[in-house]
């Protein structure tokens, strides 16, 4: 079911062979730009994404929600991303080619907000969305479960936290929740409204 809405009926945007012709496009567009001897790692999130490929894509017909269905378990997920450890130098090119990607995203905020403040970012990895949204006079911190890219991050100057939304807890007060690209990840958005994060706003 749709974690936003609860509904069950969706509409299919790619399946299994699509997702597979997307997948060998993208690796052909990108070997015809980098050296056949780039090291497997260094193409981590460039080529080869840390997760595998999904079975189906689909949109619910209720809220325009897109998801994986079927979707990772939880524990998968946590331990996929928990456990990757890229060299530095993949690290720095994937922060400054995610930072201009991210540029316009602060820029929004204050439309919702009126004003500038501090936030948080649930799933900030190498800290490209933190870097826009300082560039953009925003205060925000980053949460990840990736422990190693979390000491990168903080080489940067930024605030993260290790662990997960469902199990932080902080009594500081937040302006401003971004979830950029984990949002369908999350088993329950909704009780996370209330949950262990409380002291959020």
């Amino acid at each position: 079911r749709c974690v936003v809405c609860g509904g069950s009926d969706t509409t299919q945007v790619a399946g299994p062979q699509e997702l597979r012709d997307e997948a060998e496009m993208l690796w052909a567009f990108h070997m015809k730009r980098l050296s056949p001897h780039t090291p497997p790692e260094r193409l981590v999130d460039r080529v080869a994404f840390s997760q595998d490929r999904p079975w189906r894509v689909v949109q619910c017909d209720a809220c325009g929600l897109v998801f994986r269905n079927p979707a990772e378990k939880r524990r998968d997920l946590i331990e996929t991303y928990r456990t990757e450890a890229p060299p530095r130098d993949t690290l720095v090119a994937l922060h400054e080619s995610q930072r201009k990607a991210y540029a316009p995203q602060p820029r929004r905020l204050p439309r919702l907000l009126r004003r500038r403040g501090r936030g948080l970012e649930v799933g900030s990895y190498v800290g490209a969305f933190l870097a826009a949204a300082r560039d953009a006079g925003w205060q925000f911190e980053g949460l990840d479960v990736n422990t190693a890219v979390n000491c990168f991050t903080r080489s940067l100057g930024f605030t993260v936290h290790d662990g997960d939304i469902e199990r932080f807890k902080s009594e500081r007060r937040y302006d401003a929740i971004a979830i950029w690209n984990t949002f369908d990840q999350l088993p329950d958005p909704r009780r996370l409204r209330h949950g262990p994060a409380r002291g959020h706003q």
